[in-house]
């Protein structure tokens, strides 16, 4: 009687600790979480090994840069601008469309002009989250 006893209270008592264990256990952010709140301004939309892709607006808001980073060489270049003329006409057009369906991991989305460039599912699973993201920067500049 007194061991079941005692094997009962060690029971009960595991699983406290696995529970509160598990409780403060920190949750890893998603690849989405993370690009999105590097910083309200800007955006990683594309990521591998050798290039990284970001979207942001420069310091006065006043325009958008593409920057494409190819890290195997060490290049960091501006891609294209989307100034205030152009982002009003983008989104009086809603000229910005996502295809999800470019190939297994990869999407593209055009933005004004600047037509097919790619995104990483793994940063965006949802398409929606990448256009809501975009359609943020362009009303944000002044």
């Amino acid at each position: 009687m007194i061991t079941h006893s005692i094997l009962a209270l060690t029971a009960l008592i595991m699983a406290i600790i696995a529970y509160f264990t598990y409780i403060n256990t920190p949750r890893q952010k998603s690849e989405t979480e993370k690009a999105l709140s590097e910083k309200e301004n800007e955006v990683i939309v594309f990521k591998t090994k050798r290039q990284r892709t970001k979207i942001m607006l420069d310091k006065d808001k006043k325009k958008i840069i593409c920057y494409l980073k190819d890290i195997k060489n060490n290049i960091n270049d501006i891609q294209w601008t989307i100034n205030q003329t152009q982002a009003k006409d983008i989104l009086e057009k809603k000229n910005l469309s996502i295809n999800s369906n470019y190939k297994v991991n990869v999407g593209t989305f055009s933005v004004g002009l600047h037509k097919n460039w790619l995104y990483s599912k793994k940063i965006f699973p949802d398409p929606k989250t990448l256009e809501l993201k975009l359609y943020s920067l362009l009303k944000m500049i002044n």
